[in-house]
């Protein structure tokens, strides 16, 4: 260690020289970095259940959507689908980088469920007529097929319609399938609206007539966050035109836009914040600006290369670890504190630079190596975790802390040195001892007092931990008061919503077993909603079939006659034409059709294999290794019935799965009780051996954590009584407050070996202490004021909690230490033999 000591002294350039590299390459590096917000990043995919919230959050394709709530001003909505066009129109126009903005904007009900282009999925289901039809639709379609009548009426409209001008889509709509075998397609597109209740018509008409709903799908990913930003302002502007309608916007895509916004900006303030506020403590209590100026590179230089590496493990980070950075600042500076601290001491007794240097770094290093690893171990054990944004912040952490206790202990001396050879930091001069002169002579003649006092305050926290709870909504972590959010709620007024949904889940070994098991389910889910336990559902079994069907007393030269009767050719019309051939031949796959004498090789889909079906279709199967699982959405007329609907699924298929957010939640809250029991069995037990190692003193095992254990008592029942629940992010304070109360604990007791002076021991120490409390506050304390409700909750959080440490720290181990040794004076004056 001296020999290391020594070199840093001799040779400041060199090592500047060097740091100064490194500080170049850590810029870089943090440019490879790329962020997340998704709020179900954060969920532990390794849990059934959140795999298949997620899943169905995936699919379902409302998290890449734009949800246009468009509603007249005077209440006058007459020509509201008209003017409806008119926005859809108008929105088609907007153009990002040359290109459409929009791959599809729709006000159609069938054209909304889709997950691709309509007319895309039309031809798919014209080519595999059982990806729409089930045994239950045959009867239906074989009446179609048979009556001529029918079939002539549905022609009839169709034609009509593709002569209609200025109706262009739906002319080809009506010449791909001019016998309107697509009805029982949109019937069953219309059965995945999942609780919102439409206006009779094709259009997306709340019940009232009073709204519309234009879904519209972004060419525009919402990670390309400024092409994203300007598509929101193109829209706002077309809002602007339109001052007697008011237009609203939802969906994924808005909330993640919003929700990018919030938070980027709040880490971006935070940051600057604590960066300014860190700087500013320093200088004030030190009076020295080149110090306070280099300082922050060392640190800048840790948590750069800290994302740098980050980025190195892992795709991309999300947002709420991101937030950490802060803790790195509020927490590395700490390490600094302490060794310039010992340094300016030393040289106001009169010490040379290099000797206080040399002093510092081997007096203070070794307090600062184990507050360091402390801290560092509470971060550490989160990697080990289950949750991805654990396992993100306290591997970004874990690294930022120990970049920065690398760049200090190594650049930190060097300047020191520097600046003292050209002068420029000897006429400064620390400011006095902040009142902890006078703290420590309170503390050393009246320790019984103080302790009482800080008992009382510890005291007057006690009643909140019987009010502290758990947080179960697991939304509750969504960002509030973002537009999106707010007009959600306006879009499930207006149409209606408000039902409860459940996934039911079972595992099959392949696509055919899928669907046996799929028509089961569906059996108790039509007698559940006979029993009013359901209000609907839909499943891959109870909208398609799995095998291909045969119709019989298909008449295709009946068919082809009345084509000929109105001057037409059925073989014109080619998917109408293999929809015929499919429903009245049972060998599809690549079979050949007789017709006029000739033979013509159909090119048939694959009849194996999910991906046969549409696309649509994902949220119905989850692939998995060795098996599959299918997913059935139910609606409930509210969550008591969720029980119900359990025993009655349970009774004949015991091993399914049902899952919504509510029941997610329960198991989220089951998750974050065993990773905070894990994460501080774990924390504490390393930290006590640490501490053992570090001290050698028994005694130490129960003073040096005792501040900590208290801070956190503390904190947790002021978070019961301002009513702060404990949810997925907000625990990770703890082992902040772990590796802090640890920190304020270890210096004190390890100055008070040195001086064996309460007085003296928070004179110096305490001071230091002090500061490194009022850094982490500016570091990760900024957090309070940030919007965004969970990182505001957690930086108070914080605050409580270090505040809680510093002050059991400065009062409870220093009257105990003081008493301790009084006890042991008397004992010794006891038997004094004179």
């Amino acid at each position: 260690m001296n020999i290391i000591v020594k070199t840093l002294i001799k040779r400041p350039g060199t090592i500047l020289l060097s740091f100064g590299i490194l500080f170049i390459i850590s810029f870089f590096m943090t440019g490879m970095l790329s962020f997340e917000q998704d709020v179900f990043k954060a969920l532990p995919l390794k849990n059934p259940v959140f795999k298949v919230l997620i899943h169905a959050m995936r699919t379902s394709a409302a998290q890449n959507r734009l949800y246009i709530l468009v509603r007249p001003v005077d209440d006058d909505s007459q020509n509201l689908i008209e003017v409806g066009k008119d926005v859809a129109a108008a929105l088609r126009l907007i153009r990002i980088d040359n290109k459409s903005a929009f791959s599809r904007v729709t006000l159609l009900k069938a054209e909304a469920v889709g997950a691709g282009d309509f007319e895309e999925m039309l031809v798919r289901y014209l080519m595999q007529p059982e990806s729409f039809i089930t045994k239950e639709d045959t009867g239906r379609l074989k009446t179609l097929l048979t009556s001529r009548d029918m079939l002539e009426t549905e022609l009839r409209k169709s034609l009509a319609l593709i002569a209609l001008p200025g109706a262009s889509g739906f002319s080809r709509i009506a010449a791909m399938d001019p016998l309107n075998f697509r009805q029982f397609m949109i019937e069953k597109l219309q059965t995945m609206h999942h609780g919102l209740s439409f206006a009779p018509g094709p259009y997306l008409l709340s019940p009232s007539g009073d709204a519309l709903l234009i879904v519209a799908t972004p060419a525009v990913s919402p990670k390309n966050h400024s092409a994203s930003r300007l598509l929101l302002k193109k829209i706002d502007e077309i809002r602007t035109a339109c001052p007697k309608l008011k237009i609203g916007l939802t969906g994924g895509y808005a909330v993640a836009a919003q929700e990018e916004a919030l938070v980027r900006g709040d880490i971006l303030v935070c940051i600057i914040g604590s960066v300014f506020g860190i700087a500013a403590l320093f200088f004030l209590a030190y009076r020295n600006f080149l110090t306070v100026v280099f300082l922050l590179l060392p640190l800048g230089a840790g948590l750069q290369l800290a994302m740098g590496v980050t980025a190195l493990m892992t795709d991309h980070v999300h947002m709420l670890a991101a937030a950490f950075s802060t803790v790195i600042l509020g927490l590395g500076i700490d390490f600094a504190i302490h060794i310039y601290d010992r340094y300016k001491m030393e040289r106001e007794a009169g010490m040379p630079a290099e000797q206080s240097v040399e002093n510092a770094i081997i007096g203070t290093g070794s307090a600062v190596l184990a507050g360091g690893i402390t801290t560092l171990i509470a971060f550490l054990v989160l990697i080990f975790t289950g949750n991805p944004i654990l396992y993100q912040i306290g591997l970004l952490v874990s690294l930022g802390l120990i970049f920065c206790l690398i760049t200090i202990l190594w650049a930190l001396p060097a300047w020191l040195i520097f600046i003292e050879r050209f002068s420029w930091g000897r006429s400064q001069r620390p400011m006095r001892l902040i009142g902890m002169d006078r703290m420590g002579r309170f503390v050393n003649r009246r320790p019984v007092f103080v302790l009482c006092l800080a008992l009382l305050f510890f005291t007057a926290a006690l009643p909140g931990l019987l009010k502290v709870g758990f947080e179960r909504d697991i939304m509750s972590v969504k960002p509030r008061g973002l537009e999106a959010i707010d007009v959600q709620q306006d879009l499930f007024r207006a149409f209606g919503a408000g039902k409860e949904y459940v996934l039911i889940v079972w595992k099959a070994d392949n696509e055919k077993m899928l669907f046996k098991k799929g028509e089961k389910v569906d059996n108790v889910l039509k007698k559940c909603r006979q029993e009013g336990i359901i209000h609907s559902w839909t499943s891959a079994s109870s909208i398609s079939s799995f095998a291909p069907f045969l119709i019989e007393g298909v008449d295709l030269e009946s068919i082809k006659r009345l084509f000929s009767g109105y001057g037409l050719e059925l073989k014109d019309f080619e998917y109408t034409n293999e929809f015929l051939n499919a429903v009245s031949n049972v060998n599809r796959s690549g079979q050949s059709f007789k017709e006029e004498g000739k033979s013509t090789k159909v090119c048939r889909l694959p009849i194996t294999g999910m991906d046969r079906f549409p696309e649509i279709f994902g949220r119905f199967f989850i692939n998995g290794e060795n098996n599959v699982e299918g997913v059935a959405w139910a609606l409930l007329p509210g969550q008591e019935k969720i029980s119900l609907l359990k025993a009655a699924l349970t009774e004949t298929l015991p091993n399914l799965i049902i899952v919504n957010p509510q029941l997610a939640a329960h198991y989220l809250l089951d998750e974050i009780r065993s990773e905070l029991i894990f994460t501080a069995g774990c924390a504490g037990l390393l930290v006590l051996i640490i501490i053992i190692i570090f001290f050698r003193r028994l005694s130490a095992l129960f003073l040096v954590p005792l501040p900590m254990v208290m801070g956190i008592i503390t904190m947790a029942g002021v978070m019961g009584l301002l009513g702060i629940k404990i949810n997925l992010f907000n625990f990770i304070v703890l082992p902040i407050l772990i590796g802090i109360g640890l920190d304020d604990g270890i210096h004190i007791y390890r100055r008070n070996q040195e001086l064996n002076d309460i007085e003296k021991t928070l004179s110096s120490t305490g001071r230091s202490i002090l500061l490194t409390t009022l850094t982490t506050i500016c570091g990760f304390g900024s957090l309070s004021f940030a919007r965004y409700h969970v990182l505001k909750e957690m930086g108070l959080m914080v605050i409580v909690g270090v505040v809680s440490s510093f002050i059991f720290s400065i009062m409870v181990l220093p009257a105990i230490l003081k008493l301790r040794g009084s006890i042991k004076k008397g004992n010794c004056s006891a038997t004094d033999p004179r």
